[in-house]
């Protein structure tokens, strides 16, 4: 019946406690209960990101900026998102704090203008990175700075918008993402990401989920997580 185990003898109650806080319960609805997604939830809520004051910040020991390219103002085009994350890895937890946001309609120069512009303002940390999709207008981003000789990370997907997003709900739920607590951006990012897949955008769904999938593929450490952080009192 319902609130039990289907086969206890094998997994118990709290077993599959810890292995949905694991998985997500994205990908626990799935695998466990043959749901496509878990009953009366969007994807991503809310209640999911923490907060920091931006004059406590930590010392990161990764700076990236993640962007989702398009190259046209046109009214219904597509935005250009450029997300900088700061990384933290600390024993066996990794935080990712969303400093900025850039979201704007750009043609090609104006476009690889802001890109080169962060990188030359950032030149301070020595541990950074820019990560591009490898699609469309990406490319030729990627060749153009490559050319000038800025170490550029290609990020080619292998998956569908839903999917990328889905293989990070275990970091996004368990309280591993932080946001600020203001931030002019910072109303339309939750307005989309807890709106996808149903938002009339999501450019900003695909830069995060490339930042945290990159992320994990290059510096996280896989742990299980039960409890949510709380670092920053």
């Amino acid at each position: 019946k319902q609130g039990d185990a289907l086969h206890p003898e094998r997994e118990s109650l709290k077993q599959l406690d810890f292995v949905k806080s694991d998985l997500g319960s994205y990908v626990f609805a799935g695998q466990y209960q043959q749901q496509p997604a878990p009953e009366g939830e969007s994807i991503v809520k809310r209640a999911w990101f923490n907060e920091y004051h931006e004059d406590g910040l930590p010392n990161f020991d990764l700076i990236i900026q993640s962007w989702d390219t398009a190259m046209t103002e046109n009214e219904s085009s597509d935005y250009s998102v450029g997300m900088t994350i700061g990384y933290i890895k600390d024993g066996y937890k990794n935080y990712y704090y969303i400093l900025d946001v850039i979201r704007k309609k750009m043609e090609y120069p104006k476009l690889l203008h802001c890109i080169r512009s962060w990188i030359h303002k950032n030149n301070h940390h020595t541990h950074k990175k820019v990560i591009v999709e490898d699609i469309g207008s990406g490319k030729a981003i990627i060749q153009s700075l490559r050319n000038e000789g800025h170490n550029i990370c290609a990020y080619k997907p292998t998956a569908d918008k839903h999917t990328r997003l889905i293989a990070v709900t275990d970091i996004l739920e368990s309280g591993f993402v932080y946001l600020p607590k203001k931030a002019q951006w910072l109303d339309d990012f939750l307005l989309e990401v807890t709106r996808f897949p149903n938002a009339k955008h999501d450019d900003q769904v695909d830069a995060l989920s490339q930042a945290l999938n990159w992320l994990m593929s290059n510096y996280r450490v896989p742990v299980r997580v039960i409890r949510r952080p709380s670092i920053l009192g």
